[in-house]
């Protein structure tokens, strides 16, 4: 849960910043989150997206952005 609420607050901060781009490897995480999980442009309830980003970290949909040299064990998964 903590990991799926801050992907979401990294990636909603990041859309914040319309028309500025970051690192291609975050900018492909923002994008897998966002192709589940809509922008935020007014107050909703958040448990559904906690819920689909924790799924989404659990699939390790994100491993294949890491540096296997970095975090070996991960590589693996």
């Amino acid at each position: 849960g903590i990991l799926a609420v801050e992907w979401l607050g990294a990636c909603q901060g990041l859309d914040f910043r319309e028309g500025l781009k970051s690192s291609p490897k975050l900018e492909q995480a923002r994008k897998i989150l966002r192709d589940q999980v809509p922008y935020y442009s007014e107050d909703r309830f958040f448990a559904p997206d906690i819920e689909q980003a924790s799924e989404l970290l659990a699939s390790g949909c994100l491993n294949k952005l890491l540096i296997p040299k970095l975090l070996p064990s991960l590589s693996e998964v």
